[in-house]
């Protein structure tokens, strides 16, 4: 059995998502509590990136078929060496409006040998 290397991996990977993809920005939320002051404090680290941007399935819930509002995502790990968490932000635009912001509500990692490759993100508004 042979295997592919892993920078050629995450370098084939970026390579199609750049190809397919469309500019975003991806908010990372951080929020640090003051003690002192009693007050938290979110701040912001946004990256500019490509990703592709795609409809999330609907889902059968107790034989029902429901619609889930939202979009699924592909996002390179090359260009986002953090994985994402829940609650952080993309805009799916390459300049920040309230109509464009989306929510991440849950995120896969998609990888070999305990490395990221892709990251598949779902998000909703």
């Amino acid at each position: 059995m042979s295997y592919a290397p892993l920078g050629l991996l995450r370098s084939l990977g970026k390579s199609l998502i750049n190809g397919e993809g469309q500019a975003v920005i991806y908010r990372r939320v951080s929020s640090v509590y003051n003690a002192t002051t009693g007050v938290t404090a979110n701040t912001n680290t946004d990256t500019a990136l490509t990703a592709v941007v795609g409809a999330r399935k609907s889902q059968f819930v107790d034989g029902t078929l429901v619609h889930v509002p939202g979009e699924k995502l592909l996002i390179s790990a090359v260009d986002l060496p953090t994985a994402p968490e829940a609650g952080d932000i993309v805009i799916l635009a390459a300049t920040d409006t309230a109509s464009a912001r989306r929510r991440v509500v849950a995120r896969e990692i998609v990888g070999t040998q305990g490395t990221g490759i892709v990251y598949s993100v779902e998000v909703e508004p």
